[in-house]
């Protein structure tokens, strides 16, 4: 009878161990799986923003070279402007020198003008010198075709240099002309120049901002792909931390050593509407036991030295409570008309103590979890 008794209870203590060690490895065995979930979505964005930095840099270094390009056509403009400038100043000084010539030739043509009325005044207007006195003055036939020749050869003389003065200064004009119209292609073509440098200088203060908002992007990146590395780190640590409280916990377990002193639990306003809120959430579809479940779960984190030892910072804790991230929790917080077996339950765990059962987590059914199943819930 007493080897039965024995046997009977060494089954039970078996059963209640690997219903422990399940419970315990469902949870912790759903956890890693979450955090492998998360390191896997982390690293899709970390090579989604490492592919996306590598576009940046390649653009950046394709407007960098862009700005080489741009530098060396602004040097080349330069220096044809320097060449244009020193054709435009050899041109005002041919330009000026042309000028002085004309000056001077106006001047001659002025003279010998002048010149010539006085010969022919003195010549045609003088009383006491006229054709018939050379006639009659001469002694000899030849010194009337000297003297006749005289003033025909001054005449001519006058003639032909009026002339060359005229065609000196047709020259001079037409040389003047010419060099201006030369200096206008020239200033045509510093403006054109001018106006090339302008559009570079503007594509180029253009590059140079967009290099600067690269830049920008690229920090951005690469502060957004260091915090998703920090974040894998995280995950990966509390993925080893879990496996070694899953290890501690079985060894425990297999020691009989699971015996952890529950924390006192001390009351706050408000705690009750909190406790409400999220059974509300979780599970106002359920059954009253299975609120009443919800609230016990809650409770028995408040109670573990593992979580928060409030209501609020169990129901806050990050990554445990969806509807509290997604902001649920916040509107069932401030509605007024509270699903009373919402109420009763968070009343029942909350001011009259009551657990109806020892877990720690719970989830909706998905076959792979074991534990206690209360409608839609598997708790473990």
């Amino acid at each position: 009878m007493k080897f039965r008794l024995l046997v009977k209870y060494g089954v039970i203590c078996a059963l209640l161990i690997f219903i422990c060690i399940g419970g315990a490895s469902g949870a912790r065995a759903d956890q890693i799986s979450d955090l492998e979930d998360e390191i896997s979505e982390n690293e899709e964005k970390y090579n989604e923003i490492q592919d996306k930095l590598d576009d940046l840099e390649k653009s950046k270094d394709d407007l960098e070279d862009y700005i080489v390009g741009l530098n060396e056509a602004t040097s080349e403009i330069e220096a044809v402007l320097e060449d244009l400038d020193l054709q435009i100043q050899q041109k005002n000084t041919q330009i000026e020198e042309t000028n002085v010539r004309i000056a001077e030739i106006d001047a001659s043509l002025e003279a010998q003008y002048e010149a010539m009325k006085l010969r022919i005044k003195y010549m045609y207007e003088s009383e006491n010198v006229d054709y018939m006195d050379i006639l009659m003055s001469s002694k000899s036939i030849d010194q009337i075709f000297e003297r006749m020749e005289y003033v025909s050869a001054i005449t001519e003389y006058d003639k032909n240099q009026m002339e060359a003065y005229k065609s000196n200064l047709l020259e001079a004009e037409a040389a003047r002309v010419e060099l201006e119209n030369e200096k206008a292609a020239l200033d045509k073509l510093v403006s054109d120049e001018e106006a090339q440098k302008a559009n570079l200088e503007s594509a180029m203060s253009e590059a140079s901002q967009n290099i600067a908002s690269h830049k920008e992007q690229i920090e951005e990146a690469m502060a957004k792909a260091e915090a998703i590395e920090a974040e894998i780190e995280a995950s990966k640590n509390s993925i080893e931390k879990l496996k070694e409280e899953e290890e501690r916990r079985k060894r425990e377990l297999a020691n009989g050593t699971n015996n952890v002193e529950k924390i006192p639990y001390q009351q706050l306003e408000g705690d009750v509407k909190r406790m409400a809120a999220i059974i509300w959430c979780e599970a106002r579809g359920e059954s009253y036991e299975g609120q009443l479940a919800v609230g016990t779960v809650v409770m028995n984190r408040v109670e573990s030295p593992r979580f928060p030892n409030t209501v609020e910072g169990v129901i806050s804790q990050t990554g445990q409570f969806s509807p509290y991230k997604s902001g649920k929790y916040a509107i069932a917080l401030s509605m007024e008309n509270m699903q009373q077996s919402c109420i009763d339950a968070a009343i029942e765990v909350i001011e009259n103590g009551k657990r109806t059962g020892p877990w720690l987590f719970f989830r909706m059914k998905n076959g792979i979890i074991n534990g206690t199943f209360i409608g839609n819930h598997v708790f473990y």
